[in-house]
């Protein structure tokens, strides 16, 4: 569903069509109901994209970006918001322990980020993703990837 979410969000970057925006949003939401953390990555990439192709046209950014935002959190936040209440209260106290920022400032916590990703690809294929970022042409794929990485740090 994630990449159903990036499929509608490139085609509404290259026609404009609120269906591509609604298409893409919903997925976006319903990617984010089946695996939490895919929200970050997916936001990331539609704020870049969005950025890349609408820099010239400043309301049309705005505007798509809140329909974006409130097409996603009207299929999100019902469950979200749900899990927070005292009768059901699957989420309570989560977020105490799965958001550490203070982590990011320890050197152990990136130590085992790049143990990992050694283990997951390799450092070769990693390095050689970054280096496909810088050149790939401007433009929406560009931002695309960008996107995707930005959305994974933040996500890590």
């Amino acid at each position: 569903i994630a990449l159903l979410a990036i499929k509608f969000l490139v085609r509404y970057q290259s026609d404009a069509s609120r269906s591509s925006l609604l298409l893409s949003a919903v997925c976006t939401g319903l990617a984010s109901l089946i695996k939490p953390f895919c929200l970050i990555p997916l936001l990331t990439t539609f704020i870049i994209v969005t950025l890349e192709t609408h820099r010239k046209n400043m309301k049309s950014m705005i505007t798509s970006g809140l329909w974006f935002l409130a097409i996603v959190g009207i299929v999100t936040l019902p469950y979200y918001l749900s899990g927070l209440l005292p009768a059901n209260g699957f989420l309570r106290g989560y977020s105490s322990v799965s958001i550490m920022p203070r982590l990011w400032f320890r050197p152990y916590f990136w130590g085992g980020w790049f143990d990992l990703i050694r283990m997951t690809t390799g450092y070769i294929p990693f390095i050689l993703g970054l280096i496909g970022i810088l050149l790939t042409n401007k433009g929406i794929l560009r931002s695309l990837l960008l996107g995707l990485r930005v959305g994974y740090l933040l996500f890590c």
